[in-house]
């Protein structure tokens, strides 16, 4: 048993040592935000703020599992329920479009002849690091923030129908 548990832990080490690495390539922050040449036009590049990027690879990073990769059609309906979203807020052609930047970038791979997409092992490494800068972090001077963001909007509420007494400054 001991034997077994020592290979599971080994390969999970392997796994784990080049993606979580601790040194930054910042430079491929930049890269990825310059937009691609793509046919007679360029498609954007991919920035950390853009929530329906960082909502796809979320979704393709710990959905990563499956063997045949997904299809555009599977992928939609799994961002959509798994964020809660209205079809209309996020609609296919969105989502074939984001697929499209991914891919241009090099952080998808097509599964073969058929339309089924997975993350390449770049795509991997940069959705971990986008989820890693966007993750909320404990403590520190970020939630000191979410401390006052939270208090100002506790005051805002309690004072719905009364704008003049927050421009002054009155409780």
């Amino acid at each position: 048993m001991r034997r077994t548990l020592a290979a599971v832990t080994d390969r999970f080490a392997a796994f784990e040592a080049p993606v979580l690495d601790v040194h930054v390539d910042f430079p491929l922050f930049q890269r990825l935000a310059l937009p691609i040449p793509c046919g007679a036009g360029k498609l954007p590049g991919i920035k950390i703020p853009d929530t329906r990027m960082l909502r796809l690879m979320e979704l393709l990073l710990h959905a990563g599992t499956k063997v045949l990769g997904w299809r555009t059609a599977a992928i939609h309906q799994a961002i959509l329920a798994t964020f809660h979203l209205a079809p209309h807020n996020y609609t296919l052609t969105q989502l074939r479009y984001d697929l499209r930047k991914m891919k241009a970038h090099g952080l998808l791979e097509r599964d073969g002849r058929r339309y089924a997409y997975r993350l390449s092992e770049k795509g991997t490494g940069v959705a971990l690091l986008f989820a890693l800068f966007r993750a909320p972090r404990q403590g520190g001077k970020n939630a000191a923030k979410e401390a006052n963001r939270q208090a100002a909007d506790r005051k805002y509420r309690s004072h719905s129908g009364k704008p003049a007494a927050l421009v002054n400054g009155r409780d």
